[in-house]
């Protein structure tokens, strides 16, 4: 049953007045977009400074707030945005310029893939003028023959792998890896490299580089990829294009 919209004015006997008052710090926290000090959120909360210092370390360490080393300023913790269970407007808002700059950067295709469950969809894309290629916005991505896809294998457990590709991953073309122990060897590698590259695997003639954006528990939440007809994309460019994706990546995760 939904709750009635005076539930903010329930009596005080019926409400946790340690709660009311972390959120009121988590709201003021938020405000503005800046960093706020100890002294101006106790104030604006009505709270002493020891209070208001008490709430904010247990919410720090929930990771809802982070504090700067610097100057001490709080803002928003990567916590908070986890708690939509979709991509967030704010990191699709801030990862559209960012493709727009890879794509001019590259003159390659520049898109992002959000994680949903167990499946990535494309959420944003820029396709350059000159390209003659449809838009993927929406489509879902195959996990295990295309950069996007392993770039977000690579941070799974080795039976959650299994259990998304099974036994005998489905070919695509001749260069696709149908065996899993190949295919968790390449995940192994992408790990430790940071990006994915993969070439022909789900289109013959085509590349695509692509590196994860992790979350607080280095879970991957969304995938940055670059992709082209094969004939612009030798190994040494692929490698230089996988670690501006592997860069961006990271620009994205604290932006």
């Amino acid at each position: 049953m939904a709750l009635s919209d005076d539930r903010a004015s329930l009596p005080v006997p019926h409400r946790v007045r340690s709660v009311d008052r972390a959120i009121a710090l988590l709201k003021a926290v938020g405000e503005g977009g800046g960093g706020h000090s100890l002294t101006a959120l106790a104030r604006g909360c009505d709270l002493d400074r020891a209070t208001a210092w008490r709430l904010l370390i247990t919410l720090e360490a929930q990771e809802m707030v982070v504090r700067d080393p610097r100057d001490g300023l709080f803002t928003i913790g990567p916590a908070v945005a986890e708690l939509s269970t979709g991509p967030t407007p704010s990191l699709l808002l801030t990862a559209q310029p960012v493709l727009e700059r890879l794509s001019l950067e590259t003159g390659e295709i520049a898109c992002l893939g959000v994680v949903e469950g167990d499946e990535i969809h494309y959420a944003a894309e820029v396709i350059p003028a000159i390209v003659d290629e449809q838009s993927w916005l929406r489509q879902p991505v195959s996990l295990h023959a295309s950069s996007m896809g392993k770039a977000f294998l690579a941070h799974l457990d080795d039976t959650v792998v299994a259990s998304l590709v099974g036994e005998h991953p489905t070919p695509f073309t001749e260069t696709t890896i149908t065996d899993l122990p190949t295919l968790r060897q390449e995940l192994r590698r992408i790990r430790a490299q940071g990006y994915a590259v993969c070439r022909g695997e789900l289109e013959t003639g085509s590349w695509g580089v692509a590196a994860a954006l992790l979350g607080i528990r280095q879970e991957p939440v969304a995938v940055v990829c670059l992709w082209g007809p094969d004939g612009r994309g030798d190994q040494t460019r692929l490698e230089a294009l996988g670690r501006l994706a592997r860069r961006t990546a990271r620009e994205l995760r604290t932006a």
